[in-house]
């Protein structure tokens, strides 16, 4: 197996719209169980799953591109056509390009952001855990960490971000203006989470709270931060108290709905309140946005103000192009070494048997009275003649058009001048 043999499929931002990436993404466990699934009934030989807010990707060895569409939508219990109408496909070199791309943070939403490679790595995890990963996989996830490093210490793709959290700081700037009497709840205990958090607590001197399914995780968070923990079960609570609501969670259906809504605004007096839905699938039921007096904000209406704000990091992301070129030549060169590595090893193997076959023969004429010149002289034409022997054979023996090809290479590989 080599490059070549690997596919992907996937979706995203900018091919796909939230609702349909709500339906296909994975959370880690059920990543985990659908490649061991894929895994076990041997459809694929390797193969990883990423999704993230943005986008669910399956890389995969061996197999055709409809097959793991068909196992895509099959897994997800969508249709196959809903699938195939916002999926992009890539095999071979362009599929190590595009998880070069996706490792730099040059096919994010917020270009440049570094969250991505982190969530790369934890899909490769959970795939590693499963037995799901193989050589092909391994060397390219592995190539393409090391490019994103360097991308990011070579050039400005990464500087100055507009990311998610900066952004949800932004929106609530423009709604409340000064945001140091404000409170801001926190849902979900997430990297995404503690961003936001890290924003706001550096930034203003709003109240926090933070709301978790695990307790002690929001506890531990609002210990970081300066702010007070609860359990999930504190929800309508959380609502009630805060003009600023940012949830993440990796709850598979909405925890915030209308109805729960319309309840807790009964008891706010018009006070407006806004809520940033940082998940995929989404924590806020999109009828929310229907009520008065609520602002909402989804990921991917913050993703269109992010990409209003990084026109300057293009140039940058050019820049950083030439080294995924470069990522890619080392691709190819290392599978090439690995597909002649076995020949490599065999024709040493070879030589390192006549070479030991024919010692002990020279020590046995030695015990049997031979001169040394003797032993030697048959040493060296034995192992001449049996090096020599097979190499002359084929060629001897092979068809016009290959004996010609054959000798070629016997020209090349010793520097034969005839």
């Amino acid at each position: 197996m080599s490059f070549s043999d690997l596919i992907l499929v996937g979706v995203n931002h900018s091919t796909c719209p939230l609702d349909v990436r709500e339906a296909i993404a994975f959370s880690p466990e059920q990543a985990s169980e659908a490649l061991s699934e894929l895994i076990t009934e041997g459809l694929l030989k390797e193969a990883i799953i990423l999704s993230t807010c943005n986008r669910t990707e399956l890389y995969a060895v061996g197999v055709a591109h409809e097959i793991l569409i068909s196992r895509f939508a099959a897994l997800k219990m969508i249709s196959v056509q809903t699938v195939e109408s916002h999926v992009y496909r890539h095999s071979g070199l362009s599929a190590c390009e595009h998880i070069f791309r996706v490792a730099s943070g040059l096919d994010s939403m917020v270009l440049g952001e570094t969250q991505i490679i982190g969530q790369l790595k934890t899909a490769h995890r959970i795939a590693e855990g499963v037995e799901a990963v193989g050589a092909v996989l391994r060397t390219t996830l592995q190539l393409s960490y090391s490019i994103a490093k360097v991308i990011r210490a070579k050039t400005q793709v990464g500087s100055n971000v507009v990311s998610l959290p900066s952004v949800s700081l932004k929106v609530a700037r423009q709604i409340f203006g000064d945001l140091d009497l404000i409170k801001v709840s926190f849902v979900g205990a997430g990297e995404m989470i503690r961003l936001c958090a890290e924003y706001f607590a550096g930034s203003t001197n709003a109240k926090l709270f933070f709301a978790n399914r695990t307790h002690e995780k929001a506890r531990e968070l609002a210990r970081e931060f300066g702010g007070e923990g609860y359990g999930i079960d504190s929800l309508r609570e959380q609502i009630e108290r805060a003009d600023v609501l940012i949830s993440c969670t990796s709850s598979q259906t909405p925890i915030i709905g209308k109805p729960l809504l319309e309840h807790c605004l009964r008891g706010r007096r018009n006070r407006p309140v806004l809520l940033i839905d940082l998940a995929v699938p989404r924590d806020v039921d999109k009828d929310v946005a229907k009520l008065r007096d609520v602002f909402l904000y989804t990921i991917d209406d913050l993703g269109e103000i992010v990409r209003q704000g990084q026109a300057n990091r293009e140039i940058a992301a050019k820049e950083a192009s030439k080294y995924i070129s470069d990522g890619l030549l080392k691709l190819e060169a290392e599978f090439a070494k690995r597909q002649v590595s076995p020949t490599i090893k065999a024709f040493r193997d070879f030589g390192e048997k006549i070479a030991e076959e024919e010692s002990a023969n020279a020590i046995r004429l030695l015990a049997q009275g031979k001169s040394p010149e003797q032993a030697i002289q048959v040493l060296s034409r034995s192992i001449t003649k049996k090096f020599m022997h097979q190499p002359s054979h084929v060629i001897n023996s092979a068809e016009e058009k290959s004996k010609e090809d054959l000798a070629e290479a016997l020209r090349t590989l010793y520097r034969l001048h005839t």
